[in-house]
């Protein structure tokens, strides 16, 4: 029997009256020309009981009508008004008022997709998981037009933690998002597992992922597409150019290493993939357009990068070129401090691309 039809199967067995609550977190900040859309994915779900709970986090745009109207029409829907504090604080927040067995989370201007919760209570159920993780597509806009659209693909299967950290390009499906996944709240509270409120810009989801993976030993994986990610230019955070997300990525990078040193002999490859991961966001921040630091400083962030990735003690090689050449000889390049050079190429390459899209 396939592991496509066994789900079918668990969820046409439970019954929909004992299915637990599940508490849908969104921070809202400045949104309001998508927060509506966002907001009605949710309440139109074919799944009950769900809370969801918004947290203001200071909004001067309208946004707090927005989420205060939703709250007087639906009984679902609780509001938490707040000073601005940034994502990491409005999340924890939340975390803190929810109530549901399981938690999800999505953004302002994201949407989820038909039976999002249905089927992932329905694989947590029927798997006793502790973490669902599912195939989400990702949509680039920029002046209200799509410039591109991808997804990945995911098995439907559950994976020990260390065959998934084998693994890496799922290992990262698993730790780059939040909203590609169900939580388990009692673990959560627990561990006190929490966002890093320190964290501002783009990288408090690796940080939360990593910390909640420690007290868990399988990740259960669908294949169905069950969320929408938008990444607008205009108002995408990890688009603009925020200082404080350098010190982010470092902060992440070395998270993930002590992570990942806990699994004793992992492979040439899965090493390479974590530095390549890393390198390319530190990569895609320096080369920005608004990026007003010296080359020197620039060459700083790189080498600080070096001493925490590096002190794996794992080296790329000529003879693993073959295996994916244009990553290796990034590494390979990154391997020898040959910073410069990748600055040169990157940035190149960045401003290519920005072209293009205008």
């Amino acid at each position: 029997m396939s592991e496509r039809k066994t789900i079918q199967e668990k969820e046409e067995n439970i019954d929909k009256k004992m299915w637990p609550l599940v508490s849908v977190i969104m921070p809202v900040y400045n949104a309001v020309n998508y927060l509506e859309n966002a907001v009605q994915s949710i309440l139109n779900q074919d799944y009950d009981p769900f809370e969801l709970i918004l947290v203001d986090d200071g909004s001067t745009d309208g946004s707090a009508a927005v989420c205060d109207r939703f709250s007087k029409s639906d009984s679902r829907v609780t509001v938490i008004h707040k000073k601005n504090g940034g994502i990491c604080s409005a999340r924890n927040t939340a975390i803190a008022a929810a109530e549901g067995k399981y938690i999800a989370f999505c953004d302002h201007d994201d949407c989820y997709k038909n039976g999002y919760i249905r089927k992932t209570v329905t694989a947590a159920e029927g798997n006793n998981a502790a973490i669902i993780k599912f195939v989400y597509q990702s949509e680039v806009w920029y002046r209200g037009r799509r410039i591109d659209s991808g997804r990945e693909v995911l098995p439907d299967k559950t994976f020990s933690v260390r065959d998934t950290v084998s693994e890496y390009s799922l290992f990262n499906c698993v730790v780059r998002a939040l909203w590609n996944g169900l939580y388990r709240r009692d673990i959560i509270v627990e561990h006190a597992v929490r966002f890093d409120e320190s964290v501002r810009a783009g990288m408090e989801d690796y940080i939360f992922n990593l910390e909640y993976l420690k007290y868990i030993n399988n990740i259960t994986f669908l294949s169905d597409c069950l969320f929408i990610h938008f990444n607008r230019y205009e108002q995408s955070t990890f688009e603009k150019y925020i200082p404080s997300r350098l010190p982010d990525i470092l902060k992440g990078a070395c998270a993930e290493k002590r992570y990942l040193m806990n699994f004793g002999n992992l492979s040439p490859q899965t090493w390479i993939s974590y530095r390549n991961n890393y390198l390319m966001l530190l990569l895609k921040n320096l080369s920005h357009l608004e990026c007003p630091l010296s080359s020197n400083e620039k060459v700083d962030f790189l080498e600080q990068l070096y001493r925490c990735v590096n002190s794996t003690g794992q080296k790329t090689s000529l003879s693993m070129f073959y295996k994916n050449p244009k990553k290796l000889f990034r590494v390979w390049m990154f391997d020898r401090r040959w910073f410069r050079v990748l600055l040169l190429i990157h940035t190149a390459r960045y401003r290519l691309l920005i072209k293009k899209q205008r």
